[in-house]
């Protein structure tokens, strides 16, 4: 497939047929998804305002999502498109949101195909793939030279599936431990996991039930799956992150590999395909080792997974601040320090940042005033820091918050629950 509209980005058409699939089960609600005729529905508008108007579930936004981020405000689904995929798309009248007769695109025997031809395990990977990219924050570029990466803010309003924890199990000591009021909060507090806004599974109690409800992007890919996919993550760039850390530069090999599996995080966590340079990654690395900016080293929904999977197991170890992680710590902070009178955050715990995604019930209405910390290298080591405190409070308590299957409790352990309870 070819992005003509994106400088010609090529994707391989299981890929497209994948994103395909998704996008009819979620949004058209259909399976018949081999004769399905998407709405095109391309307008000259940035994303957000496509979101907004109700077409998420058109052809238009399949490809910006699929395009490189660069490219996600820019027009896709043209008729130059049209022409240049004319092997895998045909052109048939669709029916838009809004009931009316539109332009739309369906599949050539062509593309499906190539699709039936992979076996039910490559066909689960792509699957999954294009799940991820579903389910993950939007980014968008900022500026023209695509440097400045943002969030994608569409106003979403999480209220339909509040609340989103029961208030009635917060007790703040006195003096308040924020750490360990959260902790023993988080554990009282019964949880109803959660698949595309409907429940899934039953209500469980306690951090160890919670850790075995978490999975990304699809139910059938739990944490022991995750697990085994994201150590060959780390196993790469591990490494590289101790040279950064020890000042031993990194020959040819490291420098590739470090762009190879930088991009298997991104797709992994779904986010769009980037032009990443591996100096980009080494400032990234050695901000992390350090504890401070690098270089203008980046930082968004991307490079915390970077920084989180190279670091693993390290004294500066990152968790992924994303936007579930961060809501559900923040909002359940914003309510304890309510809860004991504040009317501002503690200074010393002014660095965290809600980081505002879209879905289940992000954003979350706080009542304090907190910073922004989408994109910011401070709130990532604040997060990180209280959820090392979590971690460290688990384990010397062990016995009062056990893991289902025995051990201690590892700093990613920690941050899948809060992942799922952020929701």
């Amino acid at each position: 497939m070819i992005l003509t509209h994106s400088n010609k980005t090529t994707i391989p058409v299981e890929e497209f047929v994948a994103a395909w699939i998704i996008w009819v089960e979620r949004y058209h609600s259909l399976t018949q998804w081999q004769t399905f005729c998407m709405p095109r529905l391309n307008a000259k508008e940035t994303l957000a305002v496509t979101l907004r108007k109700g077409r998420e579930g058109s052809l238009d936004v399949m490809l910006r999502m699929l395009a490189p981020v660069a490219h996600r405000n820019t027009m896709q689904a043209t008729n130059p498109f049209m022409v240049a995929n004319e092997k895998w798309l045909d052109r048939c009248q669709a029916i838009s949101p809004r009931g009316r007769e539109v332009q739309g695109a369906s599949l050539t025997k062509a593309a499906l195909d190539i699709w039936m031809k992979l076996d039910a395990k490559m066909q689960k990977s792509f699957l999954a793939d294009a799940e991820a990219l579903v389910e993950a924050d939007i980014e968008v570029t900022k500026t023209k030279n695509g440097d400045d990466i943002k969030l994608c803010e569409i106003g979403v309003d999480g209220s339909e599936i509040m609340p989103y924890f029961d208030s009635r199990h917060l007790k703040i000591s006195a003096p308040p431990d924020w750490v360990r009021d959260f902790v023993r909060w988080v554990h009282k507090d019964p949880f109803q996991p959660r698949y595309r806004k409907n429940p899934h599974g039953p209500v469980v109690t306690g951090w160890g039930p919670r850790l075995d409800t978490y999975f990304w992007p699809q139910p059938l890919i739990n944490a022991k799956t995750n697990a085994a996919k994201t150590a060959s993550f780390t196993a790469v760039l591990k490494p590289l992150y101790l040279a950064v850390q020890n000042g031993v530069a990194w020959n040819a090999m490291q420098k590739t590999n470090s762009i190879i599996y930088a991009n298997a995080a991104f797709k992994w966590g779904g986010v769009a395909t980037r032009t990443v340079a591996w100096q980009t990654i080494h400032d990234v690395m050695e901000s992390v080792a350090k504890g401070r900016r690098i270089n203008s080293a980046p930082m968004n929904s991307a490079w915390t997974k970077v920084g989180a999977f190279a670091s693993a197991g390290t004294t500066n170890a990152q968790v992924i601040w994303d936007s579930r992680v961060a809501a559900s710590l923040v909002s359940r902070l914003d309510a304890m320090f309510k809860a004991a009178g504040l009317n501002a955050v503690p200074i010393a715990l002014n660095e965290l940042g809600y980081v505002n995604g879209r879905g289940g019930s992000r954003p979350r209405p706080l009542k304090l005033k907190w910073k922004n910390g989408y994109g910011s290298w401070k709130a990532q080591f604040a997060g990180s820091g209280f959820v090392k405190d979590v971690t460290a409070y688990l384990n010397n308590h062990i016995s009062l918050f056990p893991k289902t299957n025995g051990g201690h409790w590892a700093l990613r352990e920690v941050e899948q629950v809060l992942f799922m309870d952020g929701y």
